[in-house]
């Protein structure tokens, strides 16, 4: 309290600068850092990346009770989760088999928040459906001969030039997306699952929604 949002490199100095009484950290967080402030004293509460949106409820509940504010976190879940039921009913009839494209050629498959998102808002991650587990490469050729109905690929926010974005420039993806539906979704939204995967969800739900109507 009393100090602005902050973006920190995860170093122990940094945070020790605030003087915590408790720190919240991922799995995946610098251990290097968790074990020196907990050496130093600190309380620190190391929490899974949850795999679904209630289980995203859950830890929001386990947070308010461990800064003491039970009623706030359980007010934040039910939001989260009448929200979600909100997409869920306004599902299509019939799923698309969308495949995430990311810079480098990268896409999520099973097992991830971008996985989790098609699913709620009623899509197929083609990814997963071809066995993709986690993360994986997949060459311009893969993709080609997936011919999935659309494509998920992160949103470009600043000019500067990319080669990791130059597989958006080539030939064969702009030939494949010629006709099919392509969304772009806001840097780091499909990272890991937290408070802002419900904005998320409305988000891509929103924009499958409107392209739909427009084929009307």
């Amino acid at each position: 309290v009393g100090f602005e949002a902050q973006h920190l490199h995860g170093t122990a100095e940094e945070v020790l600068r605030f003087k915590p009484d408790l720190v919240l950290a991922g799995r995946y967080a610098a251990n290097e850092t968790v074990q020196m402030l907990e050496r130093l004293g600190v309380r620190v509460v190391v929490f899974d990346y949850p795999p679904d949106f209630e289980g995203i409820a859950t830890q929001a509940r386990e947070i308010g009770a461990l800064i003491g504010e039970p009623a706030a976190a359980e007010r934040y879940a039910s939001s989260m989760m009448a929200r979600l039921e909100r997409v869920r009913e306004s599902r299509p009839s019939r799923p698309l088999h969308l495949l995430e494209y990311g810079q480098n050629g990268w896409t999520h498959g099973s097992g991830t928040v971008l996985d989790l998102l098609l699913r709620e808002a009623g899509e197929v991650n083609a990814a997963a459906e071809q066995g993709v587990k986690w993360m994986a490469q997949l060459p311009l050729e893969e993709i080609v001969r997936m011919q999935p109905d659309g494509f998920i690929i992160p949103r470009r926010d600043d000019g500067a030039p990319s080669l990791a974005r130059g597989v958006f420039d080539h030939a064969a993806f702009r030939e494949i997306s010629r006709n099919r539906l392509v969304i772009t979704m806001p840097p780091g939204t499909t990272d890991f699952g937290g408070p802002s995967t419900i904005d998320a969800l409305e988000y891509l739900a929103a924009e499958l929604r409107e392209d739909r109507n427009q084929d009307k």
